[in-house]
Formats: C-alpha cells, sequence, structure tokens
C-alpha cells in the first residue's frame, strides 16, 4: 500500500535529481573544433601548439570567464606548422585592460580563433581545468 506523502516525496526526489542532472549538463563546455590547434592549460599558463599543416598568421587566444560575458584576450603571433607556445595567464586582458587573475574570476573554458596564411579560419574552444 502506497502513503499519498512518500509518493510525493518520491516525485520530488525524482525531480531535484532531473534538474541536477539538466543544470550539470548545461553548465559544462565541452570540446569543440578544429583538434588540430592543441591548447595545454596549466595553472599559470595556456599552451597551444599548431598541427594544423600549415602556419598561423593571425588569431587571439581568449579565457571564457564562467558567469561573465567578456572574455580575456591575447592576441596570437604568426605561429609557423609545428610550433608551441605558452602564454602567461597574467598576459591576457580584458577589453580594459584588465588582467586575468584566477584569485578574481574563474575560467569556464579557453577559445583560439586563429587565421592560416591560406585565409582559412581555425577554431578551438576547450574546458577550462
Amino acid at each position: 500500500m502506497c502513503y499519498p506523502l512518500e509518493s510525493v516525496h518520491v516525485r520530488l526526489l525524482a525531480f531535484c535529481v532531473a534538474v541536477a542532472a539538466v543544470t550539470a549538463a548545461c553548465g559544462g563546455v565541452t570540446e569543440t573544433g578544429d583538434k588540430a590547434l592543441v591548447v595545454g592549460i596549466s595553472p599559470s599558463s595556456i599552451t597551444l601548439e599548431n598541427r594544423t599543416g600549415t602556419s598561423l598568421s593571425k588569431g587571439q587566444l581568449a579565457v571564457i570567464p564562467q558567469g561573465l560575458p567578456r572574455p580575456y584576450i591575447v592576441l596570437l603571433p604568426y605561429m609557423s606548422s609545428g610550433e608551441k607556445r605558452t602564454f602567461a595567464l597574467n598576459a591576457f586582458r580584458a577589453q580594459d585592460g584588465t588582467p586575468f587573475r584566477t584569485d578574481i574570476a574563474k575560467g569556464r573554458s579557453v577559445k583560439v580563433t586563429a587565421t592560416d596564411t591560406s585565409g582559412q579560419i581555425h577554431e578551438h574552444e576547450v574546458p577550462y581545468q
């Protein structure tokens, strides 16, 4: 015999579990884009390796913070194929010039947008971990 109060508790618990699952799925960033742009994240820097097979003539590397719409950006210099560069986190700047600081802003993702010498645009986004 099922009591109405127990039925309500079971339904409430199922609802809470469903909401938590949807929130967790929507809140995370999954890796997307061109995996030939290899991004490595450490506590003090971000490393980018160009495995596209062609040189990159321009672009930007951005740290997308949690909850804030404005990214912290560093402009990419010319990168030849196979080149690997490391960018210190304090080199990333917001539009107003504010440096990225992990004690102030928490990163959500890192996004690379680069143009190669033939004009093709490469993009890659990875979770900030």
